[in-house]
């Protein structure tokens, strides 16, 4: 995971659809429902997670190096992973609802991972994670940019932030090369994050 660590470990996220700066280049190989596309990048697809993708859904958050820097730094097991999806579907249809975790899927709509936006102290914290066999190919930066995008002119947030701990240098990168700003470290136990930040006027 990047954009939020934190986030995940917590989860551990609507609107019509809005496309990110970069948008969709080409088209996709499926269709999606207008009601469950997010936001779409040059690469990527942003949708509503479903009941049919718990087993790529399971495979990642199952992995002890995907879940390198959150929850303990160990995969979730089967039940967690089963539990976790069900709550990031149900919560879609929520009453004011401030916890949204998607699915990115490629343009043949393969799973390839979650991008979130959640509250924290009434800002929103943005955070995603991917597959291991889909690391090393961009996707985190392609999707940082077009995610802040979203709960700015998507969801109207006017503070954006993001978590990541200091020895998710991957993660680090990606951030220092968004629109976020890095305003500085804390101490969260035996963790220190770094903390980016955007706020809109």
């Amino acid at each position: 995971m990047a954009g939020s660590d934190s986030l995940v470990a917590g989860f551990v996220i609507s609107r019509p659809c809005f496309l990110g700066r970069s948008g969709f280049r080409g088209k996709p190989e499926r269709s999606f429902a207008e009601n469950e596309l997010i936001f779409t990048t040059e690469r990527l697809v942003v949708r509503k997670l479903a009941e049919s993708d718990f087993d790529a859904f399971n495979a990642m958050q199952g992995d002890d190096q995907v879940m390198q820097y959150v929850h303990e730094g160990s995969g979730l097991s089967v039940e967690e992973n089963r539990l976790q999806l069900e709550h990031c579907i149900t919560a879609y249809d929520q009453p004011n609802n401030n916890f949204w975790v998607w699915a990115i899927v490629d343009s043949a709509g393969q799973f390839v991972g979650t991008c979130a936006i959640v509250d924290n102290d009434g800002a929103a914290e943005i955070g995603y994670r991917f597959l291991r066999s889909f690391w090393g190919n961009g996707f985190g930066k392609e999707i940082v940019d077009p995610l802040i995008d979203h709960a700015v002119n998507g969801l109207g947030k006017k503070r954006v932030i993001a978590l990541v701990d200091t020895r998710n240098e991957a993660s680090v990168r990606v951030l220092e090369f968004s629109q976020l700003r890095f305003v500085g470290e804390e101490n969260n136990g035996e963790i220190v994050d770094r903390r980016y930040v955007l706020q809109v006027d």
